[in-house]
């Protein structure tokens, strides 16, 4: 029984120590040497470096924080070598430099302590090129893990009549207290009040994967007594901050710096997405303001007579300078063509042929080709004139054209079914005058 009990013991000691964690960075490829060959002796380094008490962060997690931060792999400078240590919240990391010397491979490896960025332990190896270098590499990895190894200290009896002393937990990595409350991993010291300046330089520089560090309440204190994480002595809270104390920072922020950086540049990203779309909607709504505008002058100008720009179709009112129609032809280019007078007369073919000259300059009797033509377009025609007058071109009227058959008769043309007919020119028949433009 006597020997069961101090075996479980034994085990509890074990089991108390928390273990710590290490990073292996990739070896820098320095004179005389490839980055691939240094990746190999990397490798087999790696395979035989298993320090007691720690635990290696697996090498995917090493190369992801390395990608995030932009760092180059193989050519990291130690202040980088220590940044990536903090950000996979290990307490050490392993770093080592290759080069040819005198014709021979020069390894030499060190562990830099992540927290205070000091040299922990530190080996090397030389070997011949062309030799094995598997053997010095295990011998390498083997001699440096025990010099960083953590033996398990024997846990403290006590007798009936002597009280255990108190213990405080050892941190060296950032523990979490149920499961919310993140303490930092060491006392910043004695100070006689909230240190403000270093609080914010260790945010500023994300120590511990976090920039929210500060000091704990009241409440915070005594849940991290009860836990066995504060000396018996007096300590800084929010409450007591002007009053010295030593101080021990706590988080109880769920998001790491990296996350948080994550989420404001992807609100960032959104935001900007956002004022992108609004720009592009702004832009299409001026732009669908500016065609209804123009769409509005547009047809407004075709009402006035003025045309699309000064371009004409058929069944266009014309009104320019004075002169007033219904266009019934036009060219190609709807610069040009013959209106067809708003008003019309009743007339022989010679009291039609001055009604027509005395309306202006260019007002003339329309050939009898013309009438075929206002024919053609009388519907057209109608449209615009009820719009304008207020009456169409009389139904089933014969008009005056200037096409004359002799002397004593002209053709007539009847509207709208274009039969032609001749008159003599002393008969009383419609008369529509045209006009070019």
């Amino acid at each position: 029984m006597k020997k069961l009990s101090i075996f479980i013991c034994a085990l509890f000691a074990v089991a108390t120590v928390s273990a710590q964690r290490v990073a292996v960075l990739d070896f820098n490829a320095g004179v005389g040497v490839s980055q691939a060959d240094v990746d190999g002796i990397s490798a087999i380094f790696n395979t035989y470096f298993s320090p007691r008490g720690y635990t290696l962060v697996e090498r995917t997690q090493i190369d992801r924080v390395i990608d995030e931060q932009n760092f180059q792999r193989g050519k990291l400078t130690q202040s980088q070598m220590v940044r990536v240590g903090q950000i996979l919240n290990v307490s050490k990391v392993v770093i080592g430099d290759v080069n040819i010397v005198m014709n021979q491979y020069n390894v030499d490896v060190r562990v830099v302590n992540v927290e205070s960025g000091t040299i922990s332990a530190k080996d090397g190896a030389t070997w011949a090129p062309g030799s094995s270098y598997r053997t010095m590499m295990s011998q390498l990895g083997t001699r440096l893990a025990g010099k960083i190894a953590i033996t398990p200290t024997a846990p403290v009896t006590s007798s009936a009549t002597t009280p255990a002393s108190p213990s405080v937990r050892k941190r060296t990595t950032v523990e979490v207290v149920m499961g919310y409350l993140k303490v930092f991993p060491t006392e910043l010291g004695v100070f006689p009040s909230e240190p403000t300046s270093v609080i914010a330089q260790i945010n500023n520089q994300h120590m511990h994967d976090y920039d929210t560090w500060r000091i704990p309440t009241a409440e915070e204190l005594a849940l991290l007594r009860a836990n066995g994480y504060l000396k018996d002595a007096a300590y800084m809270s929010k409450s007591t901050s002007s009053s010295r104390g030593i101080v021990l920072l706590v988080t109880d922020k769920n998001e790491t710096y990296l996350q948080k950086e994550a989420r404001l540049k992807e609100e960032a990203r959104l935001k900007e997405e956002a004022r992108l779309k609004e720009e592009a909607k702004a832009r299409k709504q001026e732009e669908e303001a500016r065609l209804r505008e123009e769409a509005r002058v547009r047809k407004q100008q075709i009402a006035d007579g003025k045309g699309d720009n000064g371009v004409y179709k058929v069944g266009y009112y014309y009104n320019v300078d004075g002169k007033k129609g219904v266009v019934f032809e036009v060219s190609a280019d709807g610069k040009h063509g013959t209106i067809i007078s708003i008003t019309e007369m009743h007339y022989n073919w010679y009291g039609a042929k001055a009604w027509c000259s005395n309306l202006g300059s260019g007002w003339r009797l329309p050939t009898e080709e013309e009438l075929h033509v206002i024919c053609s377009n009388n519907a057209a025609l109608d449209v615009t004139l009820t719009a304008v007058v207020g009456r169409t071109i009389n139904i089933k009227g014969h008009f005056w054209s200037s096409t004359e058959y002799s002397s004593d008769v002209a053709w007539a043309v009847r509207l709208p079914d274009g039969y032609t007919f001749v008159y003599g020119k002393r008969d009383s028949l419609y008369v529509r005058a045209v006009c070019a433009f």
